[in-house]
């Protein structure tokens, strides 16, 4: 792919995320509004919790990228293999949920707030039962990434959180059936994903043509490479979630969600300028996979491109955060603005990190990605449960940050020994901020003048 292909497929992904975030924000701020914090901290948690569960099925959409590269004639097989290992890693899934968290069991009195209340919000049931489901939509939106079809997969993010949004309102502000209402709306997104997915695959006729059945081989090289890449993928979400829950059981549901709409914002900005480099990345596998040389170019390009994305609107937020949440949250959400402050340095750690990562993964290196993340996960969680009683949700704040900071390092020096690329070769020119954030706005005043 060209350059000038690169900026058009970024942009394309950048407008699909920038649409996917007005969605989340909408219903972000009907949840705030309608249900408070302690309500909007009670859904963040069953959200939380189902993230951690969904963990016990192997993360193998990176691996399936790297086989899609070997092997693109396999791609109807990879998709009929996804829905059998949906189906089978869902109903473990829930099975888990069922033994541990559904039957009351006190494996989870770990995390059970001290004020007494419930371990696990009911509503988790709507979620649990989507399990399925979402694991089915992750794995087959990485084979529309595979195959280089960004417009389908495009459409199955705007999708997803297009129903949450519709769903959101119709639930909780049409029905009012508050915290319920709320976590069947995102229930109803993962379902809409696995359908547009599912619909976006198996429509298409190349794939069709190649034959669909399972394939056993395959199959176990998804697993493999998914239980070498489920290391880092643990470390990653207990590091995104673990703070919020160790805040719930110190601080109750009102803190959580104070300090998840934080991350939340924080959240969002990053992913709406990394995940676009990051599928980029991963659509480009069939041409870095077998050369190091380009696989160093792509990253470092990669690297330099989300920090000329991230800096300016990580500056302009840091600006306006206290009024804005002022006049979309209210004045009870007033004390997210520090953990923002805090949390906005550490996206752009984390930012870095990821697309660093794909150094590993271009070269089947998940055990190295496993040992580093498992090893800041630690560290995570160690300091968490240190200083959160005290300190609340600064604390996870600037854990948080600290740990992406030192993740950041230990890629960038990894990759600068390994590529064999100076430091500078990281960091953006000033020529490539005037670029992105200069021309197209004198291009749009300039019409607009004509």
């Amino acid at each position: 792919m060209t350059t000038a292909g690169e900026q058009r497929t970024l942009l394309g992904l950048i407008a699909t995320k920038l649409g996917a975030m007005v969605f989340v924000f909408m219903a972000g701020v009907v949840a705030a509004r309608t249900l408070g914090a302690g309500g909007k901290g009670e859904v963040d948690v069953a959200l939380g919790l189902f993230a951690l569960l969904l963990l016990l099925a192997p993360s193998i959409e990176e691996p399936q990228l790297i086989l899609l590269a070997k092997e693109p004639a396999a791609a109807g097989r990879l998709a009929v293999n996804g829905l059998v290992l949906a189906l089978g890693f869902g109903l473990l899934v829930l099975a888990v949920w069922w033994c541990v968290l559904g039957s009351g069991s006190g494996v989870v009195t770990l995390f059970m707030p001290r004020s007494g209340a419930q371990a696990a919000p009911p509503e988790l049931v709507w979620l649990m039962l989507t399990a399925p489901f979402e694991i089915l939509s992750r794995l087959l939106a990485g084979v529309l990434q595979g195959r280089r079809r960004m417009r389908s997969f495009m459409l199955v993010v705007l999708i997803r959180h297009a129903v949450v949004l519709s769903a959101m309102l119709l639930l909780v502000l049409g029905f009012e059936l508050g915290v319920t209402g709320a976590v069947q709306a995102w229930a109803l997104g993962a379902l809409s994903a696995a359908a547009s997915a599912a619909w976006f695959v198996f429509r298409d006729t190349e794939l069709r043509a190649n034959g669909l059945r399972c394939d056993l081989r395959l199959m176990r090289a998804q697993i493999g490479g998914g239980l070498r890449a489920q290391g880092a993928v643990v470390a990653v979400a207990v590091i995104l979630n673990g703070d919020q829950l160790i805040l719930w059981h110190f601080h109750g549901a009102a803190a959580v969600g104070i300090y998840a709409l934080a991350a939340a914002i924080t959240g969002q900005l990053r992913r709406l300028m990394v995940q676009p480099v990051k599928e980029l990345l991963g659509s480009q596998v069939q041409q870095t996979a077998h050369d190091k040389e380009v696989l160093a170019d792509a990253i470092t390009r990669g690297v330099r491109r989300v920090l000329v994305l991230l800096l300016p609107p990580s500056l302009l937020l840091a600006l306006v955060i206290w009024p804005a949440l002022l006049l979309v949250y209210g004045e009870a959400f007033l004390s997210a603005a520090e953990p923002v402050w805090v949390l906005l340095p550490g996206g752009l750690f984390w930012a870095v990190a990821v697309v660093l990562s794909w150094w590993f993964m271009g070269q089947n290196r998940f055990g190295v990605l496993t040992l580093a993340a498992l090893g800041i996960a630690a560290l995570n969680v160690l300091l968490n449960v240190l200083f959160i009683p005290a300190h609340g949700a600064l604390a996870a704040a600037w854990t948080s940050t600290l740990c992406y900071a030192l993740h950041a390092l230990l890629f960038a020096c990894a990759f600068i020994s390994g590529s064999k690329r100076g430091a500078g070769t990281l960091w953006p020119t000033a020529h490539e901020f005037r670029a992105l954030w200069t021309k197209p706005f004198a291009a749009v005043f300039g019409r607009a003048a004509n």
